[in-house]
């Protein structure tokens, strides 16, 4: 399989996991985004990725240090 980043290749292999019984996938220094998103991937927001708290859109960089329930792209993280 030839892929140009690290992304293509987990978004050309994730398919093949649905006949495992997969809990979680992660990845290091993974940065998630619109592509890679999915229910059940533990990744990383970077600080200017900007998440719904409050009714109001707020960059990652801005909450101290602590743990938060938010959406991000349609999807409630934890971060």
């Amino acid at each position: 399989m030839e892929s140009e980043t690290k992304v293509n290749v987990s978004l050309e292999l994730l398919p093949s996991l649905a006949g495992f019984n997969v809990k979680a996938i992660v990845f290091d220094s993974w940065y998630v985004n619109s592509r890679t998103l999915r229910g059940n991937t533990v990744g990383e927001l970077k600080s200017d990725a900007r998440v719904v708290e409050g009714g109001r859109s707020v960059p990652v960089g801005e909450f101290p240090q602590g743990e938060y329930l938010v959406e991000y792209l349609g999807f409630y993280v934890k971060c």
